[in-house]
């Protein structure tokens, strides 16, 4: 078994910070011994996963030697570290020395990719380019889909190692509580995500106008205030991050996004039994069979999603029960293998 340092400074507490830490339990409960360090999360506990909070990342002055003495200090602590996961590629641009004096010391290194840098920049292209670049320090890169392996593959770097790109989907352990619906019941959609752009929760709270449904949106960001007031009828949950207190009350995950890569929303709707309705982009074909655990829509328009909705009310027993055979393939006893051929 490996001593691992599984690296995840997420400012912004969302899917990929999700995502991580469904990683690193899964590899503690696998017999690992992992030191999962977020500087940025408040909490010290996820589950049964210890959050540390080692100054790596946040203070920008000797990053780099902040990082060797974190090493050298859990060499002391646990024994000799014998793998760093890297759960947020963008911050390669800040650790170049020391992703090669790392490597020297024979200390394996996986990135985990979850998505492309979200702006379209100058400067993210070369944060973009730097990461493909650095590859050549690394064992491994995850990809959360096949989506975004395609992505960054636009970079010849990372074409070139094909026998180091793994495709392993995000893993999400089975829900305590599966959802149940009643006959006669109004149904609930519901959407869960950032108030942002990319996210396009406008989409989600216009079905307020055109439908009967009642609708719940969990989340916060800068677009949810002026939402509030043009759409009224949305229930406003705000920022929740508990899971169970979120779907109990949803029938129906609603999607609105511009793109996708493996999101943790659709994963943990599935194993309660909740069937989504979200567009055809990015790796949601990947986690959601159209017409069978879901239905996706190719136009971000009221009557596309309504549609949607009401092909999947129409049998929603079914997609119900398919949802929660189909997420069997993205529980930890699923994914594990796949990990443990990488340490």
């Amino acid at each position: 078994m490996s001593n691992i340092l599984f690296i995840s400074p997420q400012p912004l507490f969302g899917g990929a910070a999700v995502a991580n830490m469904s990683i690193a339990q899964m590899l503690q409960e696998d017999g690992h011994v992992v030191v999962y360090n977020d500087e940025y999360r408040g909490e010290d506990q996820y589950d049964e996963l210890k959050v540390y909070h080692y100054d790596i990342h946040k203070n920008p002055n000797n990053r780099n030697e902040n990082l060797l003495s974190v090493i050298n200090e859990l060499n002391s602590k646990i024994g000799t570290v014998d793998c760093i996961i890297w759960g947020d590629v963008s911050i390669f641009i800040y650790f170049l020395s020391a992703l090669k004096k790392i490597k020297k010391m024979g200390i394996r290194q996986i990135a985990v990719f979850h998505s492309l840098c979200l702006e379209k920049n100058i400067k993210t292209k070369i944060v973009e380019y730097v990461v493909s670049y650095s590859i050549k320090y690394f064992d491994y890169y995850v990809f959360v889909s096949d989506y975004t392996r395609k992505s960054w593959s636009k970079y010849r770097n990372i074409r070139r190692s094909p026998s180091k790109l793994k495709v392993i989907f995000n893993p999400m352990k089975a829900a305590c509580v599966r959802h149940e619906v009643g006959k006669e019941d109004i149904l609930t959609l519901g959407f869960v995500g950032r108030f942002s752009d990319e996210k396009q929760p406008e989409k989600f709270c216009a079905l307020s106008k055109e439908s009967t449904f009642n609708l719940i949106a969990f989340g916060e960001g800068p677009l949810l205030e002026p939402l509030k007031r043009q759409y009224p009828d949305v229930s406003y949950m705000g920022l929740c991050k508990d899971a169970e207190r979120i779907y109990q009350d949803i029938d129906v995950l609603v999607m609105t996004s511009k793109f996708e890569n493996c999101p943790m929303v659709i994963l943990e709707a599935k194993t309660r039994g909740i069937p989504c309705v979200a567009p055809n982009v990015g790796g949601i074909p990947e986690i959601v069979k159209n017409g069978i655990d879901g239905v996706l829509y190719d136009e971000y328009t009221t009557t596309k999603i309504l549609n949607a909705i009401n092909d999947l009310v129409g049998n929603y027993s079914s997609f119900s029960q398919n949802c929660i055979e189909s997420a069997e393939s993205t529980y930890p006893s699923a994914l594990v293998k796949k990990w443990r051929e990488l340490l």
